[in-house]
This record gives structure tokens, sequence and C-alpha cells, in this order.
């Protein structure tokens, strides 16, 4: 993760802008989208400390994102980044209620969403 040298301070309003305005720009408007701040994101039995989560209920499009305790030291980028990331999440939503529950699906669905994520942020740029 690169560390925020040159930049201000990430603050609440900066991170609520990019998650909204990734959300236009996907197209994604019809999902009610909430950012909660005051509980981190979860931990990866492999991995430690997520960058970020989302939660997807069953029946309603909504979504909950949480970030990792220490979202303020991330750069600019990174935030939008990790932002798009749970996005696309959200945006296949469909598909996770149509496949069942297989783990090869899983790996290579995080990496698509990945990629994904950086080539929306580098091509169409910050917010």
């Amino acid at each position: 993760m690169p560390k925020n040298k040159k930049q201000k301070p990430l603050r609440k309003k900066d991170i609520y802008a990019i998650a909204q305005g990734w959300r236009d720009r996907l197209d994604i408007g019809r999902w009610d989208l909430r950012v909660d701040l005051s509980i981190p994101a979860g931990k990866d039995k492999r991995n430690g400390p997520n960058w970020a989560d989302c939660s997807r209920p069953q029946l309603y499009h909504y979504i909950t994102i949480r970030l990792r305790k220490d979202w303020r030291k991330w750069d600019r980028r990174w935030a939008n980044i990790v932002i798009v990331h749970e996005l696309l999440h959200m945006a296949l939503t469909d598909l996770y209620r149509a496949r069942g529950n297989h783990k090869q699906f899983r790996v290579a669905e995080e990496e698509f969403v990945h990629r994904t994520a950086v080539a929306l942020v580098d091509g169409w740029g910050e917010l």
C-alpha cells in the first residue's frame, strides 16, 4: 500500500465522495451505498487485516463498505482502488447468487476484481 506522503491526510468526506463517485461511474446507482468507518474491516485467515470488506444482503440492493482502521494513511490512489474493488464485488452480487459456493471460482473472481479496480482507477483517474 502506498503511503500518503505528499497529500493531505484522507478525511471521511474524501472516502464518502470517492465511494459515491465510483458508484456513479460504474452505473450502479440502484444500490444504496453506506461507508461505515466506525467498524474496521475484518481479517483474512491467511493475510491478516483486510484492506476493506463489504456486506451484501440477499434480497435488496444495499451495500456497506468497511475499511481497514489505518485508512487515513492511504494515498488517494490506493483509497480509490480499494473502494472500486469493493464496489465491483457489489456489482457482481447476482453472479455470487448464481454460482453456489465454489472456492476456485472465488479465488479467480478476487483476482479479476482487483485487476479491474486498478485498471479503472489508473484509466479514469482518481476522484
